[in-house]
C-alpha cells in the first residue's frame, strides 16, 4: 500500500492491544509497513500516552507487550507538528467548513482539527473509527473508518 495513511488515536490503541480489531488493523491497513507511508501528528501522540497514563492511574498499566507493540508502531511514524508549514491555514479553513459551511454546523474537539489539518496537508487518508471526521470526508479530507465492533467487516 502505498497511499499515506494519517492514524488516530483510536487505531495505535488497538493496534498495541493486540486483539481482533488490531490485527485487523494491521493487516488491512499494513500498519507494520516501513518508514514513510505512516503518519501521525503530534496531538496523537500526546492522547495516546494520556490514555495510558490515564490507565496507570487507575491501577490497569499497560503492560510491556503493549507498550513494545505501541513503540514499534511509533517508531515507523512520520509525525506531522503543528508547526509545520500550512498546518495554521488548513486548521483555520477546517474550522470555518465545519462551522459554517457544514449544514448543520459541526463543533469539532481541537485535537481533531489538527489531525484533520495534518491530513489535509499531507493529502493523507485518515484512518479512524470517530464519526467525528464524517462531515469532512469527500470535502475536506479523505476518511476511511472502521468500526471496531466488526473488523471483519469493517468498513474502510
Amino acid at each position: 500500500m502505498s497511499q499515506l495513511l494519517m492514524l488516530d488515536t483510536n487505531v495505535l490503541i488497538f493496534y498495541a492491544r493486540g486483539q481482533a480489531t488490531g490485527t485487523w488493523l494491521r493487516e488491512r491497513y499494513h500498519l507494520e509497513a516501513p518508514r514513510g507511508v505512516l503518519m501521525t501528528s503530534r496531538v496523537v501522540l500526546a492522547e495516546t500516552r494520556v490514555f495510558m497514563d490515564r490507565k496507570s492511574a487507575q491501577g490497569q498499566p499497560w503492560n510491556d507487550q503493549k507498550i513494545k507493540a505501541l513503540n514499534a508502531i511509533l517508531d515507523r511514524l512520520h509525525i506531522i507538528e503543528i508547526t509545520d508549514t500550512g498546518i495554521e491555514q488548513a486548521y483555520r479553513n477546517l474550522v470555518v467548513f465545519s462551522e459554517i459551511t457544514t449544514k448543520p454546523a459541526r463543533q469539532m474537539e481541537g485535537n481533531d482539527l489538527w489531525l484533520a489539518a495534518a491530513a489535509q496537508i499531507t493529502g493523507a487518508v485518515l484512518v479512524t473509527c470517530d464519526k467525528d471526521f464524517d462531515h469532512l470526508h469527500q470535502h475536506q479530507i479523505t476518511v476511511e473508518k472502521y468500526d471496531p465492533r466488526q473488523p471483519a467487516q469493517g468498513s474502510p
